[in-house]
């Protein structure tokens, strides 16, 4: 009976360790958390609605068929009207009813600019006074109106824009959701950090007590002065100061990230400097990915054609111009519906208006110069970001090699530091050496881990930096574009 007894307790705590949350990682924190943060979704629906709009584009070249249905147009006044023949005017009462009904075909003609539409809608105006119904029937109506210049380039111009902005999208989402990775990384590594400096000053603390201890004990025998002894009072004193400051830092820290990430609590389970191999990166390997993926040079791209469309727009507005507006249809009209649509009559028109600029003091000339001013100005501005572009990536590339270089002797600075910083602690219990020997040693531990902790910190900024204008995971050698895809994709087509 015991031994089943201990079995069913061993069970119990085998279950209630598998329900256990599980310390998070730095890999869940990139790779999994931050994907589902507030911020993450709020990008992949912004990203949806690019993606629906570019749909709503393109079957806007497509013909679209609309009803339209007014059945009440009522309507019961007194109007003053003037007789045709003689010219009196008299007072009638307007006790009528008007309703209408049509469908209507349209479709955009892409090449040319212009409308094609097909409308076919019927009218019932209701007489109340003579207790009659009068019917009027638009039986077919085909209708077309363009600008008669600049609208196929114009569209031309527009399809382009709208290629480019598509296939950007894309890389604009995967950069915007780098830039959060970005972020939750900075944010990770500072509480490692500040967690790394709390469990340092624990320790101090710890060896403090010690030597606070053995300085009593050698101040009681007379090998130590009392100033010396108060030297140890006040850096044990210093240590639980800042021990208590670096808490308080790690509550607001850990409440600030929990929030950006969309969660209640955070458990790290924190790496080693060890344990992520970091290496250094190539810059002529890290252009060509930059080349690949990033979506500034389609951006670029862009911002030129766009000047290029309104240089042209601009142009075209102060030049000759025409609109042609053709209509063709049979109509007709009847006491009832049936007679209404018997013996149609021709309903043609053509109207072709021109718009001439002839004379207004140089203003079009000038027009036409500011703008190509104003597009020479935008060829010169794409011509410097893009120059700013590459000099802040070998910035970047050139920052994190460096400070990867720095990271490796910081490290084995503050081994040395630590070791020198035990032996002093030894030879100070021999009474081989002064407090002022010991304070030295461990300000020399306290320094050198400052700078490894900023090396750390600037390393993997850095390389967050170059992920973020790479778009490209140098620790799983594989573009961000497919790590994301396989979250996001199935996700997009299902909409």
């Amino acid at each position: 009976m015991y031994k089943r007894f201990v079995i069913l307790i061993l069970l119990l705590k085998n279950c209630f360790s598998c329900f256990a949350q599980s310390p998070i990682t730095f890999n869940d924190v990139i790779d999994d958390i931050v994907t589902r943060s507030p911020e993450a979704k709020k990008l992949r629906l912004e990203y949806i609605n690019k993606h629906l709009e570019h749909e709503n584009y393109k079957k806007g070249f497509l013909p679209t068929l609309s009803f339209s249905f007014s059945p009440i147009g009522f309507n019961r006044s007194i109007k003053l009207l003037q007789n045709a023949t003689d010219g009196n005017y008299s007072y009638v009462e307007d006790y009528v009813n008007n309703g209408s009904t049509g469908v209507t075909i349209s479709q955009n003609i892409a090449p040319t600019g212009g409308k094609l539409s097909l409308n076919t809608s019927l009218n019932m105006l209701t007489e109340f006074k003579e207790n009659r119904n009068r019917f009027s029937a638009n039986i077919i109506k085909l209708s077309y109106n363009q600008k008669l210049f600049g609208e196929y380039k114009n569209y031309r111009f527009k399809r382009v824009l709208e290629e480019l902005n598509h296939k950007n999208t894309y890389r604009t989402f995967c950069e915007a959701m780098a830039t959060l990775q970005t972020s939750a990384a900075r944010q990770y590594v500072d509480i490692y950090l500040l967690e790394s400096k709390r469990t340092l000053f624990e320790d101090n603390i710890k060896i403090a007590d010690t030597l606070l201890h053995i300085g009593k004990i050698k101040y009681a025998n007379g090998s130590l002065s009392e100033e010396e002894l108060i030297q140890l009072e006040i850096q044990h004193a210093d240590d639980c100061y800042k021990l208590q400051e670096l808490k308080k830092d790690l509550l607001v820290k850990r409440a600030d990230f929990a929030a950006f990430l969309g969660v209640k609590d955070l458990d790290f389970s924190f790496f080693s400097t060890d344990s992520v191999a970091l290496q250094y990166i190539l810059y002529d390997d890290f252009i060509e990915r930059v080349s690949d993926y990033n979506p500034f040079f389609l951006s670029l791209e862009a911002k030129r054609y766009k000047a290029k469309q309104q240089l042209h727009t601009e142009i075209m507005s102060e030049r000759f111009n025409a609109d042609i507006n053709i209509n063709y249809g049979m109509n007709q009209y009847a006491n009832n519906i049936a007679e209404a649509y018997l013996h149609p009559t021709t309903q043609e028109g053509l109207t072709l208006s021109f718009s001439i600029p002839m004379f207004n003091w140089g203003i079009n000339r000038n027009n036409r110069i500011i703008a190509r001013n104003n597009y020479e100005r935008s060829m010169i501005d794409a011509e410097n970001e893009e120059l700013e572009f590459y000099n802040k990536l070998k910035e970047n590339i050139e920052n994190y090699n460096t400070h990867l270089n720095l990271l490796s002797i910081s490290e084995q600075a503050l081994l040395l530091a630590e070791r020198k910083y035990s032996l002093c602690i030894k030879r100070f219990y021999y009474g081989e050496a002064s407090i002022s020997e010991l304070t030295d040693a461990y300000r020399e531990v306290h320094t050198s881990r400052q700078t490894h902790n900023e090396n750390l910190r600037i390393v993997w900024e850095s390389y967050f930096s170059i992920r973020e204008d790479s778009l490209y995971d140098y620790l799983k050698g594989e573009p961000l574009e497919d790590t994301f895809a396989a979250y996001y994709a199935k996700e997009i087509i299902n909409r």
